[in-house]
């Protein structure tokens, strides 16, 4: 018989705070997405306990039905986000991103397309955007040139020369 996790109130405002966002943008699906959410989050102790993860637990977790949750405690602020972690793909955290920061993505979007990019493109440098702001730590409109700096350096110090892109992206 398996054992039922105690309850624990970090995860439990982190469960109320990904079902409300969930909602918000009508992609709550019941225990479908909140169970595994909630029974992943208890397992590794929450946010703090995700910090603490070496990073190749990190990176595991994040291959597998756990992402979503993962990305969302980056993007929404809950989790602070390693640079050498992002640097080895995990590009829904552009996708999470949009939804959980939907007016600034759309307003991004907007813009990007006003000035002549096509949709591919604008969608990759919003990726790389919100790969950026969750290593600043800042939601991706609060996000100041020097935090934007700073946290592009991370993210290039984070990766390995065969990580690395021609014209520095990733």
């Amino acid at each position: 018989m398996a054992r039922l996790l105690d309850r624990n109130p970090e995860v439990e405002r982190l469960i109320a705070a990904f079902r409300a966002d969930l909602v918000a943008t009508g992609q709550f699906a019941e225990s479908e997405v909140i169970s595994p959410a909630r029974a992943f989050l208890l397992r590794v102790g929450g946010a703090s306990g995700w910090a603490q993860l070496p990073i190749e637990e990190q990176s595991r977790w994040l291959a597998g039905r756990e992402s979503r949750v993962v990305l969302w405690m980056m993007v929404a602020g809950h989790a602070s986000a390693r640079p050498e972690l992002l640097v080895r793909g995990h590009q829904r955290i552009g996708k999470v991103s949009a939804w959980v920061h939907r007016d600034f993505h759309w307003r991004f979007m907007q813009v990007a397309a006003d000035i002549g990019f096509d949709p591919k493109s604008a969608e990759l440098q919003w990726w790389a955007v919100a790969k950026v702001a969750a290593v600043a730590g800042v939601p991706p409109e609060k996000l100041p040139r020097a935090n934007f700096e700073a946290a592009s350096r991370e993210l290039l110090d984070g990766s390995s020369p065969q990580d690395r892109r021609p014209g520095g992206s990733r």
